[in-house]
């Protein structure tokens, strides 16, 4: 099976090259210049544990009382 296999990738087209020759050249392995240190602050606008939205849910719970309250009253009203 390893044998089919090996001769399968085997016919494929193109040039072969040994593996030293994929990636980068030895001058170009340097480590890139360090950037701004403003670049960290990015993240900062993404809130993973939604505590910005404490305040939302406290609205939108209020919000949801108040409609409840005014359909159980209508309710009550055509049930008379």
């Amino acid at each position: 099976m390893v044998y089919q296999l090996e001769r399968y990738v085997n016919s494929f087209a193109g040039s072969k090259k040994p593996l030293t020759a994929y990636g980068p050249s030895g001058n170009s392995a340097k480590a890139p210049a360090a950037a701004d240190d403003d670049d960290d602050d990015d993240d900062d606008d993404v809130d993973l544990f939604g505590s910005e939205d404490e305040e939302e849910a406290a609205a939108a719970a209020k919000i949801r009382e108040e409609r409840l309250a005014a359909y159980a009253a209508k309710k009550s009203k055509s049930n008379c």
